[in-house]
This record gives C-alpha cells, sequence and structure tokens, in this order.
C-alpha cells in the first residue's frame, strides 16, 4: 500500500468517525479497522522511546502490540459512552467489544483470538530466548490476587529491538523502560512469553 492509499482509507475512517449519532461499538469497529490498515504499513519491530508519539493513551496491551491509540478515537468514545475505553485483551476481536479476562486460559485465549483476527503470527517462545521468526517478544502476566469471577488485571511487557524491555503502567499511563523483571512479578504472576510477528514484518 502507498502512502497516497493509505492517507485516503484513513480519511475514510475519519470521516465516519465525525459522523452524528455514532455509539461506542461504531467507535470502537472504526479502532480496529485503523489498527488493520496501520498494520498494513507496519514494516519494523518497535523500538523503546520514553515518548513515543502516538501512545499517550491506551494501555500495556495496547503498548505491548505496538498500536497508537489517536486520541480522536478516545475523544469521542468518552463523548458517547461517559467513561473511557476499556482495552481489555479480547476487546479487537469481540463483536460488541465487550469482554473480560476471567482466568488464565481466558487471557491467553483472548490474545490469540485477537491476534488471529488481524493476522498477527504467534509463536511459542522461551522466556530467555532469542525470536527466531522475525518479530519480537512479549510477556504476558497476570494477577493472582484477583477475586473468582471476577475480571483479571493483567499486564504485558514487550522486548524492542536491542532487548531493551518496556511496558505502559496502566491506562494512559507513562511508557517506562524495565531493567529488571522484578519489579513486574512483585505484583504479577507470568503467564508465558510469546514472539509476535506482524502481517508485514517477514
Amino acid at each position: 500500500m502507498s502512502k497516497t492509499e493509505y492517507y485516503k482509507e484513513l480519511l475514510k475512517i475519519y470521516r465516519e468517525l465525525l459522523k452524528k449519532h455514532v455509539d461506542g461499538v461504531c467507535v470502537l469497529d472504526l479502532y480496529v479497522e485503523y489498527l488493520k490498515l496501520c498494520l498494513k504499513m507496519d514494516y519494523k519491530n518497535p523500538h523503546y522511546s520514553k515518548f513515543a508519539p502516538g501512545f499517550t493513551y491506551g494501555n500495556c496491551y495496547t503498548y505491548a502490540l505496538d498500536f497508537k491509540v489517536p486520541s480522536i478515537f478516545r475523544d469521542i468514545y468518552i463523548l458517547t459512552n461517559k467513561r473511557d475505553i476499556y482495552y481489555d485483551v479480547g476487546f479487537i476481536s469481540c463483536p460488541v467489544h465487550d469482554t473480560y479476562v476471567t482466568s488464565r486460559s481466558k487471557l491467553i485465549e483472548n490474545f490469540y483470538q485477537d491476534c488471529d483476527y488481524l493476522k498477527i503470527c504467534v509463536f511459542e517462545c522461551g522466556y530467555k530466548d532469542n525470536p527466531s521468526h522475525g518479530g519480537y517478544k512479549i510477556h504476558m502476566f497476570i494477577d493472582p490476587k484477583t477475586e473468582i469471577g471476577k475480571s483479571y488485571d493483567f499486564h504485558f511487557v514487550r522486548e524492542n529491538v536491542g532487548g531493551i524491555l518496556s511496558d505502559k503502567n496502566g491506562c494512559n499511563g507513562e511508557i517506562e523502560r524495565i531493567y529488571t523483571m522484578d519489579t513486574i512479578t512483585k505484583h504479577y504472576d507470568y503467564v508465558k512469553t510469546l514472539e509476535i510477528v506482524k502481517p508485514n514484518v517477514r
């Protein structure tokens, strides 16, 4: 896809977004279309930057997948729903974007469904292994203290080019470089490490 084609498609998404009577589900549908469009122009694995443009909003999950959250999506969603977007794992592939992580297995299942929906390849990877498919590694965690039957708190850490670890501290929080995983495992249980490969990064 050329840059001209990209901007034409982006303009179509923004026009739809700015129409009257757009509800929260429609906003998220358009955000997912935006992600699909961005993936067509995404040819590189992520680099660490404390103040990366486009990453003011979102959470550890969107950051781990290297997905920007333009303010226009968030602002219109808040306007229509009177609350911020919940970036739960599974919100990309769920038809109504209303999903909860109610167990460790559900966290993994939702993650694979989101990646499959966006045609992102996922490979099992050892905690200390190097990526072997041209992608980059992410580390998945879950809060063991969440009450049974309620949505679990999760966390993701991404391994950038050069092996630099980083995460996003909460919803719309700051990007932080991680020097030791002890700061994460102090609060979360380790689930697994995966290598993800975007459609054009091959």
